[in-house]
């Protein structure tokens, strides 16, 4: 099972990873002021994420070619 890893970077921020089923980094968030706001940020992305629609901003492959 996947999971969201809660850590405290170098410069004392809050940060969360998600890690897939192998432990293997999957998203890496933005740093937070604070434990509870890197958890607000954790329950936000979990209540989303399953509900999210994919936006491909790339460019189309036919063009590029």
């Amino acid at each position: 099972m996947g999971a969201f890893e809660l850590y405290q970077d170098s410069d004392a921020k809050f940060r969360f990873r998600i890690l897939d089923d192998d432990g293997r980094l999957v998203a890496e968030s933005v740093p937070h002021g604070s434990k509870s706001d890197a958890v607000d940020a954790i329950n936000t992305t979990r209540n989303c994420a399953a509900s999210s629609l994919i936006q491909d901003r790339t460019a189309d492959e036919q063009a590029a070619g």
